[in-house]
């Protein structure tokens, strides 16, 4: 190969200032070589030199460089520059090359600033001139506007200049705009300039924000993919995301970045004309326009950004073409589906990172979010990339919009609800005009309506989510749609199970059902969960958009009908395993679907759907007690149990009514857990089922008891008998345990122990861990109260870890408790005062006010520690303080206290 070969520059001193730089080589020289052969090419390469070297001296030009197949030459004049350029052009197109051996050139001229370096030339001129030579095609020669302006009409004769407009030019900061010399004679077609970055790329007129992230994901995978296909659902930014990145990685491709919209056509025949047409390619309806697209790339390194593939799915066939046989071409595609074709790289574009909302949080996980998110300060609020981009659009509607104290709780909630979406957020933000943040929220329930632009440049699928979404779904398929519109029955995740059971019927079996939800996941429509493997979900203004549809049909009471009773057949399944070893991943499972959760109660208790509805309150009350839901739970069980219909079946509601006790019993409301678990045992007592009365007496007996010690008693040793007969170990283990805690209360902590170390034995040998970590906080008490601190922190310290571990954060909240008790047991009044807030500050948060009445009801046990206990003003330094910590900072105080027990789960089971 000798393409390589430098030749110095003559010995005459370079001319300095402004000059006129010309530029050449031969277009496809390497490709030349390698077809004729090396000596065949030398040949031509030395008869082509031979030719530009005259044509340089007749305009008195001064070869600075000339290395393989490209010329530097420099000339004092702009115009004798040009005539050397048409001279050496007249020169090239006269010589008789070989019929396989065509020498093109391409020339590119600029008039600029150059000064005298070290090693030769320096000035941004010079790499002004060389771009501008580059975007050229062999027989081309393009003129920077500063030479067309001092050229004027000093052209050589038959010489014309054509403008060719503004182009950015890789590696330039501006657009250049360029002139071609139209010279008689010579040909003066040429396809697009090549090497440009994104002239054709759509002009953005708002600001591209975030995405830093997924940008450079995304431009990775770009680097090693040919075909990279960006998906998602309407309005998650795809085409921004794919404009920002053909602008990023420019440099990748020197023949040029060549922008393909799609969203105009629906007709995948249109494809290949209309990226014909992107290439600037003339239908003359030679040859098909497949065949003139892959002519015209060839070998160059090019990038294709097709947009809006989704209606065109059928056309998949032509990119594959394409990529075949151009080599070197790279596709960067938007769609709402892939493309499912060879080498296809898939990359599913998220929305923007976003607060998460506080509101539908989990006690436990809004509990561990660290004190500005939960507070939603405004500025670890606004560093979300989903409200940088609310404020953004604010700002373009209202100049003076500020995220600030007032406003930053509903600016999280809006993005955080909206999922980081960019439209309907920008959509949202647009609002601001007319209405506060806070106004916005409370509309969101209506987001299909809410969220509509007025901005008359944008496309109409893209003026409101409703359009975006309407777009997708005129593009599926019967089955498909059918499917979508049954998936609106869910709220929240779901899986293949699940779907079969809520959306199937004759006209969609199981296999139907694979094949409809395969496709629309493929188009972005359906989403893989990020809480649950193997689930998957609808972005909320889907789901809407999918009522709507559900509602149309006349499906929706049916679809909503089977949706209760498939998470009623979950509720039933985890409750009995909400007390083992593995209650953590029921707890975990239910919490995951207690949207769906939530949404089959509510709808049992609306339709009504009575058994349903008693079944779900009974069978989720422990769920809602240790995860933080009690005001919800109690809510729904109070209006459960008004209702007429909660009486057709007494066992039922019964059931229900021990649930609405327990609720009432965590809630620290003990008076009012007397009149539900009254009721119930007169329902066992007069079904006559002997387990559950047994059950009911327990349970009667500790809410008496709170209030009235002795009429406790004769409950308690009825259930005794009843589980002697019935030889259940669990129910003798409840009853000791109440009977321990009876004791206790009436102030004989002697006599207690023995009733908790014997229950908490029946519990683990029954693998009732829940009731074990009861028995640990009754013993630990009784162990302070007998003076053995240390005892009593270990014990305690039991209890936490199983608390800790299943996420019962309401156990978590009473153990905090606990550890203030041992912690002025061990002469630690400052950390017990800690501790003791600590503990009602976590309580109060999820309405578990056991704590409370636990201090009234145990005197001289727990105690909640006043303003006056401390030192003047220390208590209100402690409330400061510990205001704010989250759930996992209380826990790692308790446990950092001298004499406070460590994890003790190595403790004999």
């Amino acid at each position: 190969m000798i393409t390589s070969r430098r030749t110095p520059r003559a010995p005459r001193r370079l001319p300095v200032g402004t000059l006129t730089l010309v530029f050449t080589d031969i277009e496809g020289s390497t490709r030349l070589e390698l077809a004729i052969g090396t000596d065949r090419y030398a040949a031509l390469l030395d008869r082509h030199r031979t030719l530009l070297r005259a044509a340089w001296a007749s305009g008195d030009g001064v070869e600075v460089v000339t290395e393989g197949d490209s010329f530097f030459v420099v000339f004092e004049r702009p115009t004798a520059a040009v005539g050397a350029a048409v001279e050496g052009q007249r020169a090239l197109a006269a010589e008789p090359w070989p019929a396989d051996a065509p020498i093109r050139v391409r020339i590119g001229i600029h008039t600029g600033e150059v000064s005298q370096g070290e090693m030769g030339y320096v000035g941004t001129a010079i790499n002004r001139a060389a771009r501008i030579a580059a975007s050229g095609h062999g027989g081309q020669v393009l003129l920077s506007a500063a030479t067309r302006s001092l050229v004027g009409d000093a052209l050589p004769d038959g010489v014309d200049i054509r403008d060719l407009g503004a182009h950015r030019l890789r590696d330039l900061p501006q657009p250049e705009r360029l002139f071609q010399l139209v010279v008689g004679g010579l040909p003066s077609e040429f396809p697009p300039l090549r090497g440009q970055v994104g002239d054709s790329l759509p002009v953005q007129l708002t600001s591209f924000v975030g995405r830093e992230s997924e940008l450079a994901e995304a431009e990775r995978l770009l680097a090693t993919s040919r075909l990279l296909t960006l998906v998602g659902p309407g309005g998650t930014g795809k085409t921004r995301l794919a404009i920002a990145l053909a602008s990023r990685a420019a440099d990748m491709f020197p023949d040029g970045v060549v922008f393909v919209p799609l969203a105009p056509i629906d007709d995948a025949m249109l494809v290949p004309a209309t990226i014909a047409r992107a290439l600037s390619l003339a239908d003359t309806g030679a040859k098909p326009a497949i065949e003139a697209v892959i002519e015209h790339i060839g070998d160059q390194r090019l990038l294709l950004v097709v947009d809006n593939f989704e209606q065109v799915l059928s056309a998949a066939p032509v990119i594959a073409e394409i990529l075949r046989r151009t080599p070197n071409t790279t596709v960067l595609l938007t769609s709402r589906a892939v493309l499912h074709v060879s080498g296809e790289q898939e990359y599913e574009v998220p929305g923007l990172p976003a607060p998460p909302d506080v509101d539908r949080l989990p006690a436990t996980e809004l509990a561990r979010l660290p004190r500005p998110i939960r507070r939603s300060d405004p500025d670890a609020i606004g560093r979300f990339e989903a409200v940088r981009l609310f404020v953004a659009r604010a700002r373009s509607v209202r100049p003076d919009f500020e995220l600030d104290a007032a406003n930053a709780s509903a600016v999280a909630r809006i993005t955080a609800r909206l999922h980081g979406m960019p439209l309907p957020i920008e959509l949202a933000a647009a609002r601001v005009k007319l209405r506060a943040p806070g106004s916005i929220l409370e509309r969101l329930d209506d987001q299909l309506g809410l969220l509509a632009s007025s901005a008359r440049d944008l496309p109409e699928r893209q003026r409101s989510i409703r359009g975006a979404i309407a777009w997708s779904v005129d593009l599926l398929a019967p089955p498909e749609r059918t499917l979508l519109a049954r998936l609106g029955a869910f709220v929240g995740g779901f899986d293949l199970a699940d779907v079969v059971a809520v959306a199937g019927g004759d006209d969609l079996d199981g296999l139907a059902i694979e094949d409809a939800l395969a496709a629309l996941v493929d188009q972005s429509l359906v989403r893989h969960s990020a809480e649950m493997p193997g689930h998957f979900q609808l972005l909320e203004p889907i789901r809407e958009y999918a009522v709507e549809l559900l509602a149309a049909a006349g499906e929706l009471e049916t679809r909503r009908d089977r949706q209760a009773e498939r998470f009623l057949a979950l509720a039933e399944e985890a409750q009995p395993r909400l007390a083992g070893d593995d209650q953590a991943t029921w707890l975990d499972r239910l919490d995951a679907e207690r949207d769906n959760l939530r949404a089959a109660v509510g709808w049992a208790i609306e339709r009504p759907l009575p058994a349903t509805a008693l079944r779900l309150g009974s069978a989720l009350w422990r769920f809602w007690q240790k995860r933080g839901y009690l005001d919800e739970g109690g809510a729904r069980l109070t209006t459960m149990l008004a209702a007429e219909w909660s009486r057709d079946d007494p066992a039922l509601r019964a059931k229900a009514l021990e649930a609405l006790g327990g609720i009432r019993y965590w809630q620290g409301r003990l008076a009012e857990a007397t009149g539900p678990y009254a009721e119930a045992t007169a329902t066992w007592r007069e079904l006559g089922d002997r387990r559950e009365l047994a059950n009911a007496l327990y349970n009667e007996s500790y809410a008496r008891g709170v209030e009235e010690p002795q009429s406790a008693r004769p409950l308690l040793d009825e259930a005794t008998a009843i589980y002697r007969e019935l030889d259940d170990d669990v129910g003798l283990g409840n009853v000791l345990w109440a009977a321990g805690t009876n004791m206790l209360q009436g102030t004989d902590a002697p006599g207690s122990e023995p009733l908790f170390a014997e229950a908490r034995e029946r519990f683990r040998r029954a693998g009732d861990r829940t009731m074990e970590a009861w028995a640990d906080h009754m013993l630990g008490a009784v162990y302070a109260v007998l003076g053995r601190p240390e005892e009593a922190a270990r014990t305690f310290g039991a209890a936490l870890d199983h608390f800790e571990a299943v996420g019962d954060v309401s156990g978590i909240a009473l153990s905090l408790g606990d550890f203030a008790l041992a912690a002025r047991a061990l002469g630690q009044p400052d950390s017990a005062a800690r501790l003791d807030l600590m503990a009602q500050t976590l309580a109060r948060s999820i309405g578990a006010n056991l704590l409370d009445a636990s201090v009234a009801a145990f005197p001289g046990v727990w105690y909640a520690t006043k303003p006056e206990d401390l030192p003047p003003g220390r208590y209100d330094e402690i409330v400061a303080e510990i205001a704010g910590l989250s759930l996992d900072e209380m826990v790692a105080y308790a446990r950092s206290l001298p004499g406070m027990a460590g994890r003790s789960r190595d403790r004999e089971r």
